[in-house]
């Protein structure tokens, strides 16, 4: 499928987080929210199975001056190839904090997505870190919330950069 089958832009960077809403801290959305702020063509799509998490993710981004409308949402479909799809279409997975991604990180992988995550102190906040080092790529493994904001936002801007790692992940 295209990008625009999805709901998503045609252009335009498409960072991802297709980890539980419930996964979602705080501290974590206000580092996608800054990415949204720094790369103005950029959308944000999020897994979401509840009407209420929409809103509040939708007026927090709103309160935090960006357009709403950069949040999409996607839904169950139905079976898992489809859902496996969609990775191929973004262009950047964003791991949750401070519990990581763990299956949909190794799907993201799997897919040949790069996914960017913030190893904590904890078993849950250390499995997208150790999926992404065992293929090899270490340097998408962050440690504050900072240093995952910077990774994020340079991958959002150096297209070659994010090349090279999908060049990793296509070799493993």
């Amino acid at each position: 499928k295209s990008r625009q089958e999805y709901g998503l832009p045609e252009h335009g960077f498409v960072f991802c987080a297709f980890s539980h809403d419930y996964k979602i801290h705080p501290d974590i959305f206000f580092q996608w929210i800054r990415l949204l702020k720094e790369n103005p063509d950029s959308v944000l799509w999020l897994m979401s199975r509840g009407e209420e998490t929409i809103a509040n993710l939708r007026q927090q981004t709103e309160l935090a001056g960006v357009d709403p409308a950069r949040l999409i949402f996607a839904f169950r479909v139905p079976s898992i190839q489809d859902h496996l799809a969609r990775y191929k279409v973004a262009d950047l997975f964003l791991d949750t904090w401070p519990y990581n991604a763990h299956t949909t990180c190794a799907d993201a992988l799997l897919a040949g997505l790069p996914v960017i995550t913030y190893k904590g102190n904890s078993f849950p906040s250390r499995v997208a870190a150790s999926l992404v080092t065992a293929i090899g790529l270490e340097k998408l493994v962050t440690s504050s919330h900072e240093e995952y904001f910077q990774m994020a936002n340079q991958l959002a801007k150096d297209k070659n950069l994010l090349n090279q790692y999908r060049a990793v992940i296509s070799a493993d």
